[in-house]
């Protein structure tokens, strides 16, 4: 927990040069490590600061590979961070459509933690780019597909600001000023 806490106020105050650097190795160690486990809401909290940060090519590369993953706590975990991605920084931040190919047999798993976050994520989907993603699975069955026309719509979120001098872009902060140790904020995260 310590290690994400780090991060994100890494992520917060350390140069967007810095964040660019290394977002990268820090997304995937958030994915892989971070998001499965019992510290979710913070990694995808982690995850969420570096791609507002710039980093978001790194961040879609580690969800779209959590996504792939075999193991269905990462897959549950991707869907859950993609959804949430795209609600909060919407489609011109994060696309979701590398997702669309994997999403038919994910709302068919047989784990029900990644059923219902593959669910999830075309509802965001759906209030992001319409109804027209659900003629895009193909292969679901006609049941579930309008099953996900019938559910309703996550809440829409307010669009984040940009100025990356502004605290309100970054809801893990808490208003209390910069993080202890901001000047050695520069430096890279400690390994996770």
């Amino acid at each position: 927990e310590g290690a994400l806490d780090a991060t994100v106020a890494w992520l917060r105050a350390a140069p967007a040069e810095a964040v660019g650097a290394a977002a990268g190795a820090v997304a995937k160690a958030l994915m892989e490590k971070h998001a499965p486990g019992k510290y979710q809401p913070k990694a995808i909290a982690a995850l969420l600061s570096l791609l507002r940060r710039g980093g978001a090519e790194p961040v879609q590369s580690a969800l779209e590979a959590g996504v792939r993953s075999k193991a269905p706590k990462t897959c549950a975990a991707a869907l859950k961070a993609s959804a949430e991605a795209l609600l909060e920084c919407g489609a011109a931040a994060f696309d979701a459509s590398p997702h669309l190919k994997q999403l038919p047999a994910l709302l068919q798993h047989r784990d029900k933690s990644v059923r219902e976050e593959a669910a999830a994520l075309v509802g965001a989907m759906r209030l992001c780019l319409g109804d027209g993603v659900l003629a895009q699975l193909k292969g679901a069955p006609e049941d579930r597909i309008n099953a996900l026309r019938e559910a309703p719509l996550p809440e829409p979120r307010a669009p984040l600001e940009t100025d990356p001098s502004s605290t309100a872009t970054d809801p893990t902060d808490t208003g209390a000023g910069p993080p202890a140790g901001a000047a050695a904020a520069a430096a890279p995260p400690v390994a996770m």
